[in-house]
């Protein structure tokens, strides 16, 4: 019983710090890849879910700065256009 607690412990363990590297690219690619210019089209034309991709992009600064009014602004209009 000993052996199999323990060879769980270290499967875990392993399968744990290879997602963890996974992670991490992928939180780099977010980081400096930069958004879709289709994604302001779809957002000025009145989507309503690429005005809140757009809040999210310049909330978290994801591929350009960061800037929350730019993030407010698109927030607000995804909540107009639901409502």
């Amino acid at each position: 019983m000993k052996k199999l607690s323990k060879f769980a412990v270290t499967l875990l363990t392993l399968i744990s710090f290879s997602f963890s590297g996974v992670a991490e690219d992928e939180n780099k690619i977010i980081h400096t890849t930069k958004f879709s210019p289709a994604l302001v089209e779809y957002a000025a034309n009145g989507n309503h879910i690429a005005q809140n991709t757009l809040g999210i992009v310049y909330l978290k600064g994801l591929g350009t700065d960061a800037d929350v009014s730019k993030a407010v602004y698109w927030f607000n209009l995804s909540a107009e256009a639901v409502n």
